[in-house]
């Protein structure tokens, strides 16, 4: 990713905004704080990210779009000469806000998540705390994250990277964020054989997200869309969007990976 003198980065700065933060954050939300800034007075969440995980951050930003999930709209940030992922704050006082993994109890928890058993097995589905979120909106709101996910074969969307809104006892997804770890920007042996979030794990073959598609068509509908988004068209929109130079080198690497994971999606019925 290649930066010029007119592209659309956002330059900032960091500042003491914790005790006006307080009043807004939860306190589970407390150790965020150092990574919040003010730009045109408006708050945002700092990333430091490396060239492919900010193309990942944007990546997952427009295949959100495309399938209508809810997620962060990722601004190109630089301070210091290096480039962080900025994302605007969506937390709002009146509401509650909590991690996935401090929300339910008994923990949500999987019978397996040993890449050799999965892998020995046929298939392998588990989707079942699903219904644990009580709430179709929530539901349709994780499968469509695990359907872009998958498409970018995401290897950390762990409980702490998901949270939840609170309005009037009910609960909902908030805004999806983090794709930063896809591609295999960090390698993950795991995730060459699963696929897996605190509501589901899913094992990558034709077979298991078929029947994941089958329980949940909503599923299916958005993995079809997204297995015929050619990256290649993707980055270039990115190119468009941001006023930046996409390397050649960063296009074979995402437009070959591109056909092995889209492969996979577009075998599901």
């Amino acid at each position: 990713m290649i930066l010029n003198d007119s592209s659309n980065v956002i330059h900032f700065k960091y500042g003491n905004n914790s005790n006006e933060l307080k009043e807004i954050l939860a306190e589970d939300f407390y150790p965020d704080i150092s990574d919040i800034v003010i730009i045109d007075g408006e708050y945002y969440h700092a990333k430091m990210v490396t060239n492919r995980e900010m193309l990942n951050e944007l990546i997952g930003s427009y295949y959100s779009r495309l399938v209508g999930l809810d997620a962060v709209d990722y601004k190109i940030g630089i301070l210091n000469g290096q480039i962080y992922a900025l994302s605007k704050m969506f937390f709002k006082k009146e509401l509650s806000y909590v991690y996935v993994t401090d929300y339910f109890c008994p923990s949500l928890t999987f019978s397996t998540i040993k890449r050799e058993t999965i892998e020995k097995r046929d298939y392998f589905l588990e989707c079942g705390n699903l219904q644990r979120l009580n709430n179709e909106s929530a539901i349709k709101s994780i499968l469509l994250m695990s359907a872009v996910d998958i498409k970018m074969h995401q290897a950390d969307r762990h409980s702490y990277n998901i949270i939840l809104r609170i309005v009037d006892g009910v609960v909902y997804i908030e805004k999806v964020f983090d794709f930063g770890w896809a591609y295999e920007v960090y390698k993950d042996k795991d995730t060459d054989v699963f696929y897996k979030n605190p509501f589901m794990i899913v094992k990558q073959d034709v077979i298991s997200l078929s029947m994941l598609a089958d329980r949940h068509p909503e599923f299916g509908k958005c993995a079809a869309i997204l297995s015929d988004a050619p990256i290649y068209d993707v980055l270039k929109d990115i190119e468009r969007r941001n006023n930046i130079k996409v390397t050649d080198d960063d296009f074979e690497y995402y437009v070959n990976k591109d056909k092995e994971y889209s492969k996979l999606l577009r075998k599901v019925r």
